[in-house]
């Protein structure tokens, strides 16, 4: 229980060192106007040419018959909401995920300036190929890790109580490892080599993951809470996985 909740502890304490370190938060902020953007065209697109498109399908209400209009006026107004409200919907859902996307070189950055103003750290550069197979392995047990947490999202229905138990486990664990990726692949270790490592310190990792997970399920928060993810896993790794 100590060592879950020592990973506990450094989740907390990443968070705070990247709110009282203004110097780190451009590396924030610029994937997070990125990614502004993206949503803006998005939706621009959705009003400009998808909902037009759908709504030729149904029939003008100046062609229409008096009576008619009543009814063909609240079905093209219901048929462009539901477009904007999925539209919405799915900018929500894709949020974590399109900011750690939009991030990711940013947040690599940020992770070699802690590391060079805190642990006094010189980073050599890694070369090209090095970094592209890690960001595709990267990638990969993201995958990965969506795949099961979507496995496990109809026993979490099912058993409530369990099944929760389990995403928060499987999951949480999974992504205390992404947060510690970028230390380890900036020593040029691989992605096994990194997740041997923290399976030596299980309970440790398990604490510092299901944290992260609790904190993900808050409402909008993600957004705001990733860039501290990230330097919670810094401060993690080299504070306890450095020999």
């Amino acid at each position: 229980m100590k060592e879950f909740l020592k990973g506990t502890f450094y989740v907390f304490e990443g968070i705070r060192f990247f709110y009282r370190t203004p110097a780190l938060w451009k590396y924030s902020l610029i994937p997070f106007l990125i990614l502004l953007i993206f949503y803006l065209i998005l939706f621009y697109a959705v009003y400009r040419f998808a909902v037009p498109y759908i709504l030729d399908f149904l029939p003008e209400p100046q062609n229409c018959t008096a009576w008619l209009r009543w009814l063909i006026h609240p079905l093209r107004w219901l048929t462009a909401f539901s477009c904007y409200a999925a539209t919405l919907l799915i900018a929500l859902l894709t949020l974590s995920t399109g900011y750690e996307l939009a991030g990711a070189l940013f947040f690599d950055a940020m992770v070699v300036r802690i590391e060079q103003t805190r642990y006094q750290r010189t980073v050599c550069s890694l070369p090209f190929r090095k970094n592209l197979e890690d960001a595709f392995h990267s990638a990969l047990f993201s995958a990965g890790t969506l795949v099961i947490a979507l496995l496990l999202l109809p026993l979490s229905v099912l058993l409530p109580g369990a099944g929760v138990l389990l995403m928060a486990l499987f999951i949480g664990y999974r992504q205390a490892q992404s947060c510690l990726f970028a230390s380890g692949f900036n020593r040029g270790l691989t992605l096994r080599e990194i997740r041997r490592r923290a399976g030596t310190r299980k309970m440790l990792v398990l604490g510092f993951g299901v944290t992260v997970y609790l904190l993900f399920l808050i409402p909008f928060a993600a957004v705001f809470l990733i860039p501290g993810f990230i330097v919670s896993g810094t401060l993690l790794y080299n504070g306890e996985f450095i020999k």
